[in-house]
């Protein structure tokens, strides 16, 4: 067996060990072998003895015959799938993902463990799918995450940072890729990092610093010719960096989801569709924020969440009750959007104040600690309705000051 399988092996064996929930000296006993030999077949330095492969296939049921075609195919797949992601090439990442569903012969040979990375590195990269991938299995990842070669490091550090910024944990996101950012880099992994911070930083506090991202990633992708993500950084900056601006009541929306659809950029049409929406809502024209938004996926948590706050700002509570009845979640509802989700139902059901202020304050402090700003901002518009219609005029004060100053300071 050689080296370089041998390691993968070692990661297949922890990740298992992982994901069973054992310890080393635990798995070690029921191999009946010390731990430091577990210990030391995880991290590739010693070589898988028979006996010692038979007790593993026994306990988690795949076979450790070497398999060295499989595993070449696997290394390529992995710079496929690379290349899909600096490149914004969907359809690469769903190929892949076809392939590694239809080939049973990846789920063995010690290969669990690159195969099961690859798939949820392209779960996660899917826009529509991110929420459905589990916690607990991007928690055995980055449990993994120290020991991998660094192009894999690279690559997995890049998703889990995905996966929190589509999970709306901000500060999580921007510290993973800040650090990502100051490691050697060459220019198109540094592009990409730059653009992912860029898109956190469009949904904080600080937008400004989202521009400056964006910018410098833009112009190394316009360096090398990645006209996907070049395009995708320009109408992102368009499209966030001058959605505040008041006195522009109608932006190019529609010219950019022309661009998007020529270069087959799916989320970032979703994107301008609920931005457009939110942004109409402001101005009140309810119909429309309705309109735009109905085009999306509603049994998407980030598109539910945004339907529901349509419907019970424009008080149409007979047709939110109809959604909240009868509009299934495809996956489950997003931590930091839930208390307000939790608010409007205990409004339509009448709830005591007592309810009603735990919702509310949950929903503010949650937004806060992740610098979300629209949502931030949301909280701030429920907080104030309900302390105004209480008459509680100093505590609306207080708190109109205390998020100027966290806000837009």
């Amino acid at each position: 067996m050689n080296e370089t399988y041998q390691q993968f092996i070692g990661y297949s064996l922890r990740y298992e060990r992982l994901k069973a929930n054992l310890s080393l000296r635990v798995l070690a006993e029921k191999c009946d072998v010390s731990h430091t030999v577990i210990a030391n077949t995880e991290k590739g330095k010693t070589p898988l003895s028979a006996s010692l492969s038979h007790r593993f296939e026994r306990l988690f049921g795949w076979s450790f015959e070497e398999n060295q075609a499989s595993f070449d195919l696997l290394q390529e797949i992995i710079q496929t799938v690379l290349n899909g992601v600096l490149f914004h090439d969907e359809n690469v990442l769903k190929n892949i993902r076809m392939t590694l569903e239809n080939t049973d012969r990846f789920k063995n040979s010690g290969l669990i463990f690159i195969r099961d990375l690859i798939d949820y590195v392209a779960q996660i990269h899917d826009y529509l799918l991110v929420h459905h991938v589990a916690a607990a299995d991007i928690d055995i990842f980055e449990k993994m995450l120290d020991d991998l070669p660094p192009a894999l490091q690279f690559l997995l550090n890049l998703t889990i940072a995905l996966y929190d910024r589509y999970h709306f944990k901000l500060s999580q996101a921007k510290k993973r890729l800040l650090s990502l950012s100051n490691t050697y880099l060459n220019p198109h992994h540094k592009a990409l990092v730059y653009d992912r911070l860029s898109d956190v930083f469009y949904h904080t506090f600080d937008r400004s610093k989202a521009i400056q991202y964006a910018t410098e990633a833009n112009q190394i992708y316009q360096t090398f010719h990645n006209t996907n993500r070049a395009v995708l950084t320009e109408i992102k900056m368009q499209l966030y960096g001058k959605r505040q601006h008041q006195s522009e009541t109608e932006l190019a929306y529609q010219k950019w989801i022309e661009q998007a659809t020529i270069y087959k950029l799916t989320e970032v049409i979703n994107d301008i569709n609920y931005v457009h929406a939110l942004r109409v809502f402001r101005f009140n024209k309810f119909d429309e924020a309705i309109r735009l938004l109905e085009k999306l996926d509603l049994s998407h948590p980030q598109f539910y969440h945004y339907y529901v706050i349509v419907l019970f700002g424009s008080k149409r509570y007979k047709a939110l009750k109809t959604f909240l009845d009868h509009q299934p979640l495809s996956a489950p509802m997003i931590n930091a959007f839930l208390p307000a989700l939790n608010y409007v139902k205990a409004i339509l059901q009448e709830a005591d104040d007592k309810v009603l202020e735990r919702e509310l304050n949950t929903y503010l402090e949650i937004t806060l600690k992740e610098e979300l700003y629209g949502e931030s901002r949301w909280a701030e518009t429920l907080w104030m309705d309900y302390l105004l219609s209480r008459r509680r005029y100093k505590e609306a004060t207080l708190l109109k000051e205390r998020l100027i100053n966290l806000i837009l300071t």
